[in-house]
Order: structure tokens, then C-alpha cells, then sequence
């Protein structure tokens, strides 16, 4: 889409009622030749700013604001420049272009009613009042691993390190089932209390077993009866094979192989057929924080802190090491997701996002960077969608951005909860997007089948509607002393 599809020129500026100043925004639409006006306050143009800059990095400022109930003409003129340069340079930006706040901010569905972005629609919601740690959903059936806040996994350490009794934590562990009569209403069936908090879950309905893994390094296994609804379970089976916290958990069903990783870096292999038989394996060094898995390449994923993905041959009982891809992070990594067998994709705690492609056969060895994005804040959970051909990541400041994988063009982000999201899962088939936070909410939503109704594919051009303004150079020394004392002023 060109970046000018959309300009704006702050003119002037002129005082309202109550000596309330307003600048003049004049707006310019390519879409459909359109011109008008908006009149916006300074704190206006502050309140956007704000908006922008918990979903999009590199938010340019605003000029200072000064507190004078008078202002000289030096002083506006000044910010109306600055203001002037704020809304040219976040224009620029094809992402924000498209952004709900800055179209609502200029008035555009208003003069270009063709023109109207598609969001995402909330199905339901439910409160957990716990951390919602992973979320499975399939069949219609939801379930949800969740536990207290990381609060009580310090306090209990530290009292058992003094050799207390610790007090028992308000961990749970739910399945909720999909009513058939109305799509928006979830029943719980039952819960599972914990005493240890969940970090990870793992449903596999066709072994009809549901596993969760621990803080403490513990994986308990249940027997689900699906035969009559899952609406009883049963105890199977308890292991403690890891001296740290579970950040991975997935069950292979032809073989009932079951594979976790742990903080203690090691991978480990367990053969659920009421034997103690076990093969592990030591990553690296480095700490585990995410685990894929992709049962029929036959391929374990793990990414470390420290930016690097270990890939492991599990075609055997005993893993074994491929290759450890080195991605381009610039800082830990914090989330990971792996696709179409052959899509890697890595975040940080610095918003950044890497794509990789794996080759095939022989060429598996090899991988390449294909495209990188960046957000706002770390990146806590990815899912990928192929017949959508579009990443989609939640964000430590409740955010959940979606883009094109293709071209790396952001489709859209919007505030989805009010704390981090902690993870989401996507459902291919229904098109619904699960996600939960550290709010204690789990969230359903069903995206748009396009983002935009309107054909952006207007004409390239570089030439600009509105001139570029001249910035007279203020040489009175009154007007330079004037400026630079509402620059030492506090906003």
C-alpha cells in the first residue's frame, strides 16, 4: 500500500471558547480524493500518542507542553510545527496507517465510508481468576491449565528452604466443553485442584490421556473417559523426572512416547505403558524456555533463552541432536512456534520477531531468515495460521498483533486484555483465536475473514498532495530564551 494513501497537514492553529486553542488538521484521502478538516487540542494529539505507543514502536514525541493559561504566538507557532512533524512521520508508517486509533483520530470512515477495517470479534470470555498457563483446544472441547501468580512459587521455595511446611497453592486445572446449542457458553465439566502450580498442559484425546507438568518439576497423568463425554477422569499416572520447572509437555499417540522438558535442560523420553522406562538427553547450557513438536517429521524444537533452537531426530526412543539453528534475535528469546514442518518462528523479550525456513531431507541442516518483525514489547506466545498465511503473537502489555507472513505487512493489533497475555492457541477449522492472561481471562475471538472491505491498491506515486511546510528559523533571542524555559517546564 503506498504511504501516502492517507496525508495531513497541521495549518494553523486558532483559540476556541474559553481560550481553548485548537490546530487545524487538514486531511487528504487517495482512496477517494477527499479533503476536510478536523480540529484537535494539543492534549488530543497526546491521547493518540499514548494509544500508538503501546502497540507500534518508534512512536515519534510530541513538541513540550507548557502550562501558561496565555500562550505566545513564538510558543505555538513552535508546537505547531512539532505537531505538524509528529502526525507526518507516524503517517509514514503503513502499520499505523491503518491503526483504529489514528482512523478514528482523523475522522476517516466518516469521509471515506469504503474504507473500513474489519476487527476482530470477542465469541465469550471466561474468568479464571488464576494465570491461564496453556490452553488446548480441539473437537470442542477447551481446556485450560492455570495457576497462581508466580508470587507463591518465590514464597513457597523460600519457606522450604528454611524447612516450613508450605501452604497449598490455588493452582487448577479445568476442561471446559463447547455447548452445542450456543456457541457463546462454555460448561465446566470438572477441575482438578493442584497444590504445585501448572506451567504446562498436554491433552491427546486419541491416547485419552491429560497431562499437565509443574513448577517443581513433577508430571501427573489422568485417564479422561471420552467414551462417556469426558465427564469423568481417573488418576494414571505420576513421574518426577526433572529437577526444574516444566516448560514443555507433548504425548505421541502411536507409541505413547511422552516427551517434557525442564529448566534442569534436559529432554526427556517416557514410554506411558505403566513402566519406568526413560531415555534423556542434555540440550545445552542454556535454558530451556519453549518446546515443539512435530510428530510427523518426527522432529523436537527447543528454544533457549539465549536465542538458539535446538532441534532433536525422535525417530528413536533415544533423541538425538540435529542441528541448533542461531537466530538473529537481539535479545532472549521468549516464545516459539513451528509450523508446516518446516517454519521456525522465534520471539524475544524485545518485541522482535525472526521467521525461519528449514530445508527438507538432506537439506534440513540448512535454514534461512525469511522475514522479521518488531513489536512493541516482549513477545510471549505465537501462533501460526497457514490458510490465513499470517502470524499472530501476544504481547507483555496485552496486546495481540496479527501479520501477513508473506509480505510482513501488520494487519492489525488491538488491546485484548489488561494485563500480558500468557498464551493463546489457534484453531484452524473454526477460525477462532483462544487467548489467556495474566488478568485471569481467557478470551475467545473470531477474526474477520479480510481486514479491509475497501481495494487499496491505489496508484504509486511519491508526489505529495499537501507541500512540505517551511520551518521559519527564529532568530529573535526573546523568542530563543522564551522557548528554552518551557523546555526545563515538566509536562
Amino acid at each position: 500500500m503506498d504511504s501516502h494513501l492517507i496525508q495531513a497537514n497541521v495549518d494553523r492553529y486558532k483559540e476556541g471558547d474559553n481560550s481553548v486553542i485548537y490546530y487545524e488538521v487538514r486531511v487528504f484521502c487517495r482512496l477517494n480524493e477527499a479533503y476536510w478538516k478536523v480540529d484537535k487540542r494539543y492534549s488530543e494529539f497526546e491521547a493518540l500518542m499514548k494509544k500508538l505507543s503501546i502497540k507500534y514502536h518508534d512512536i515519534p514525541s510530541l513538541p513540550v507542553k507548557g502550562f501558561w493559561q496565555k500562550y505566545s504566538s513564538t510558543f505555538l507557532t513552535k508546537r505547531q510545527d512539532g505537531i505538524n512533524d509528529f502526525l507526518t512521520k507516524i503517517l509514514l508508517n503503513k502499520d499505523i496507517v491503518q491503526s483504529g486509533e489514528l482512523r478514528e483520530f482523523l475522522e476517516v470512515e466518516r469521509h471515506v465510508p469504503d474504507w473500513k477495517i474489519n476487527s476482530p470479534n470477542q465469541i465469550s470470555e471466561i474468568l479464571l481468576e488464576l494465570k491461564p498457563a496453556e490452553i488446548v483446544a480441539n473437537n470442542n472441547q477447551l481446556v485450560i491449565g492455570a495457576s497462581s501468580q508466580g508470587l507463591i512459587n518465590t514464597m513457597n521455595k523460600h519457606i522450604r528452604s528454611i524447612g516450613l511446611s508450605e501452604g497449598s497453592s490455588t493452582s487448577s486445572y479445568a476442561l471446559f466443553l463447547l455447548s452445542p446449542e450456543e456457541e457463546k457458553t462454555y460448561n465446566e465439566m470438572w477441575r482438578i485442584p493442584s497444590a504445585l502450580n501448572i506451567e504446562c498442559i498436554c491433552w491427546n484425546e486419541n491416547l485419552t490421556i491429560l497431562a499437565y507438568g509443574t513448577y517443581e518439576g513433577f508430571v501427573y497423568c489422568y485417564l479422561v473417559k471420552t467414551e462417556i463425554g469426558c465427564s469423568q477422569y481417573e488418576e494414571f499416572c505420576e513421574y518426577h523426572i526433572h529437577g526444574g520447572k516444566i516448560i514443555g509437555i507433548a504425548i505421541n499417540y502411536r507409541n505413547s512416547y511422552m516427551y517434557t522438558c525442564s529448566e534442569d535442560k534436559r529432554l526427556v523420553v517416557t514410554q506411558l505403558n505403566g513402566q519406568t522406562d526413560t531415555k534423556d538427553i542434555t540440550i545445552s547450557n542454556k535454558r530451556p524456555v519453549s518446546m515443539k513438536c512435530d510428530f510427523i517429521k518426527e522432529r523436537v524444537y527447543i528454544g533457549t533463552s539465549k536465542g538458539s533452537v535446538h532441534i532433536f531426530d525422535i525417530s528413536q526412543f533415544q533423541p538425538r541432536g540435529i542441528i541448533v539453528v542461531e537466530t538473529d534475535l537481539p535479545s532472549d528469546l521468549s516464545a516459539l512456534c513451528v509450523k508446516n514442518h518446516s517454519l521456525i518462528i522465534a520471539g524475544s523479550t524485545s518485541g522482535d520477531v525472526c521467521v525461519y525456513q528449514q530445508g527438507e531431507g538432506e537439506r534440513e541442516t540448512i535454514h534461512r531468515l525469511v522475514i522479521g518483525f518488531k513489536a512493541k514489547s516482549q513477545i510471549n506466545s505465537i501462533v501460526y495460521s497457514k490458510g490465513r498465511r499470517e502470524i499472530i503473537v501476544g504481547t507483555s502489555e496485552g496486546v495481540i498483533i496479527v501479520w501477513n507472513s508473506a509480505n510482513g505487512k501488520l494487519n492489525y493489533a488491538w488491546t485484548a486484555h489488561d494485563a500480558a497475555v500468557s498464551t493463546m492457541t489457534w484453531v484452524e477449522k473454526t477460525g477462532i483465536l483462544y487467548s489467556g492472561s495474566n488478568d485471569g481471562y481467557v478470551k475467545i475471538w473470531r477474526l474477520p475473514n479480510t481486514w479491509c472491505n475497501a481495494n487499496l491498491n491505489v496508484a504509486q506515486s511519491d508526489e505529495m498532495v499537501f507541500p512540505k511546510r517551511k520551518v521559519k528559523k527564529k532568530a529573535n533571542e526573546q523568542m530563543e530564551r522564551e522557548l528554552d524555559d518551557l523546555s526545563g517546564l515538566k509536562r
